[in-house]
């Protein structure tokens, strides 16, 4: 199956096209969406800008989804269950501000469970861009698996491969950034990228503070929500 990558353009409509990897991952033989949205205030190519032949990247913030930016539901299906957590609109917004990279990566193994399709994921995401637009945030990218866990896909966190994929593609360096979520499985692959992790105690986050200790070689630092995490992650600035 081919992957596909959809593209928001400016005052424009939803866009797909095909885009034929020449290299795959052996384990990796079915569909990964990247949704990149191009904002008119910041240029796709210009995120990856070259000084003296050296290729400048920028830190990132990468956000789980369900429990995180918006309200936990079993297998969220319908646009209309859809809504944002407090303050999670207003915090993108001003990581935005300050040129952070804000990218979502998420499991959604309903569509590989058959308990949705895809088109319901990309319904809840356009409404999701739509509330944030409303308060002046964007998400610079957005990343999935869509596999069932008994796939052995390449893309399901806690792997590492949609991560990886979005740095190369969206100029990101992985050891300034940070993995924001309410599950252990959003926050472990920061252990191997480098990277520093927040766990938020939305969600499921509050039955996962238990382990966070049993984690051996990364350091999670805990935030009630995600504004609280804007808090931790200035001070470390």
């Amino acid at each position: 199956m081919e992957n596909f990558r959809f593209a928001l353009q400016p005052n424009s409509d939803w866009q797909s096209e095909p885009v034929r990897q020449p290299r795959r991952h052996p384990n990796h033989l079915s569909l990964i969406r990247g949704i990149i949205v191009n904002s008119g205030s910041i240029d796709v190519q210009g995120w990856k800008q070259l000084m003296d032949g050296q290729v400048l990247l920028r830190p990132a913030i990468f956000l789980d989804r369900d429990g995180t930016i918006n309200k936990e539901v079993n297998y969220l299906r319908d646009p209309g269950q859809f809504e944002l957590l407090p303050g999670a609109a207003e915090t993108i917004a001003r990581w935005n501000e300050q040129h952070w990279l804000v990218v979502l990566v998420t499991n959604q193994a309903g569509v590989g469970r058959g308990y949705f399709p895809m088109t319901a994921v990309d319904a809840i995401h356009s409404k999701m861009n739509a509330l944030l637009a409303e308060k002046g945030a964007r998400l610079d990218g957005i990343y999935l698996c869509p596999h069932h866990p008994d796939e052995g896909c390449a893309c399901r966190k806690p792997k590492t491969f949609l991560f990886e994929t979005s740095a190369k593609e969206l100029g990101i360096d992985l050891k300034k950034s940070y993995l924001i979520g309410d599950k252990l499985t959003d926050l472990l692959p920061a252990r191997h990228l480098g990277a520093r992790a927040i766990l938020v105690r939305t969600g499921y986050g509050e039955e996962q503070l238990g382990a966070i200790g049993q984690i051996n070689g990364l350091t999670v630092s805990v935030a009630f929500d995600l504004p609280d995490a804007a808090r931790i992650i200035e001070k470390e600035q």
